[in-house]
């Protein structure tokens, strides 16, 4: 089974291309024999000023220069801070010789703050969350929790996953002798300000990552025995449990708006009413895991379709058949369209109102999973990073590119 998250940026132009150009390329230290599929899907892109920063394989975070494509800084977790790129030349190849941490580990996500500019994510291997600096090369500000924790009250406690960051507080997931607790951090410091127990659980796999989201005034907090757990922000109150059918493990995810909570977990999309916790409606067999939700919608999908699917009502509103199409990886929203990357050098660009299919894109590239940020368009790779321009418009519906 193939396990594929569509990821979404807004932009703010609309215009396509017959054909991708490469601005730019970063080597990897992986092979294209190591699989990137679901967990990169829950890694966001972040693209400010000049800097560009994401999960980079094997499972690290990688800063670069957004113009050049030259690699600034790399934090390889479980080390000191190491420039793998000191005198901002040449390419020099990863100085890290463990192969074991591959995708699917929680240092496969951040979060990130973009007022203090700095990101967070966990080391999957100590269970350590650190704060890492954008504008000091990501020089590591705080680490929280695990062995490597700077306070001591918190070694005690391992991380589950990324925080959610709200203000200058992170809330994040731990666990401590079969319990799982939410703890809130002070964001410039890493101290703690509170904790509150949601449930007794054993400690999931380093592989499985836990990330409470916010809804309104709501933290919603997935546990490892299946349980959605909402915290009142203000105060830690229980508003509601709910126990999910099918018990959280790593093929899941979980998002919110103001008034609904998706979570999709194999194979089964349910929506949630975050008032309550009530089971609004449910979609089931999705053999693929698009999860983007866009304007009240949210697209999920088969092995044989694409469904655009009304957050409100559960309603389909258009339906794209993928007939001989196999999606390879991420697709994206870039302006009008939604991108996808099917076979090894072919995208398809659907329109979001319609499901219409806009273009067929021949690449001279192999594409792979895609994101689209302030009009740009990136390609990653187990071997690389790239970054796109798309520099001509979509032609009538159903062209092919020659």
């Amino acid at each position: 089974m193939r396990y594929v998250i569509f990821l979404c940026a807004l932009v703010t132009t609309a215009v396509l291309a017959d054909e991708p150009t490469l601005e730019w390329y970063i080597p990897g230290r992986a092979s294209d024999r190591l699989t990137v599929d679901f967990p990169i899907a829950q890694s966001p892109l972040l693209a400010r000023k000049d800097l560009v920063v994401l999960a980079f394989p094997p499972n690290h975070i990688l800063g670069s220069n957004d113009k050049e494509g030259r690699r600034l800084w790399c934090v390889p977790w479980g080390l000191e801070n190491i420039y793998i790129d000191r005198e901002r030349s040449a390419h020099k190849p990863y100085l890290w010789p463990d192969e074991s941490r591959q995708w699917g580990t929680r240092a496969a996500s951040f979060a990130f703050d973009v007022a203090a500019e700095r990101i967070v994510a966990v080391d999957s291997k100590s269970g350590t969350m650190c704060a890492v600096d954008l504008q000091r090369d990501g020089f590591v500000q705080w680490r929280a929790f695990g062995s490597e924790s700077d306070e001591p009250s918190l070694a005690q406690f391992e991380s589950l996953g990324p925080p959610c960051i709200v203000g200058n507080q992170a809330h994040s997931l731990v666990a401590s002798d079969a319990k799982i607790l939410c703890c809130t951090l002070d964001l410039a410091t890493g101290r703690p300000l509170a904790k509150f127990q949601l449930a007794a659980a054993p400690t999931p796999h380093p592989s499985l990552r836990f990330s409470p989201t916010r809804s309104g005034t709501r933290l919603i907090c997935p546990c490892p025995n299946g349980e959605l757990v909402a915290l009142q922000e203000s105060d830690r109150r229980v508003d509601w449990r709910t126990k999910l059918e099918s018990g959280l493990n790593c093929m899941y995810r979980l998002e919110s708006t103001n008034r609904n909570i998706l979570v999709l977990c194999n194979g089964t999309c349910t929506c949630l009413f975050s008032t309550d916790g009530q089971v609004a409606w449910s979609r089931d067999n999705l053999d693929l895991s698009p999860f983007v939700v866009h304007v009240g919608g949210v697209l999920l999908g088969t092995n044989s379709a694409i469904h655009f699917v009304d957050i409100a009502t559960g309603n389909t509103q258009w339906t794209y058949e993928l007939d001989s199409d196999t999606v390879i990886g991420n697709g994206t929203v870039h302006g009008n369209a939604l991108l996808i990357p099917v076979r090894e050098k072919m995208l398809i660009a659907l329109d979001l109102k319609t499901g219409a299919l806009l273009d067929r894109i021949a690449c001279k590239r192999s594409m792979g999973h895609l994101f689209s940020i302030g009009g740009s368009l990136y390609s990653l790779r187990a071997s690389s990073l790239e970054k796109l321009s798309l520099a001509t418009p979509i032609r009538s519906e159903g062209t092919t590119t020659p």
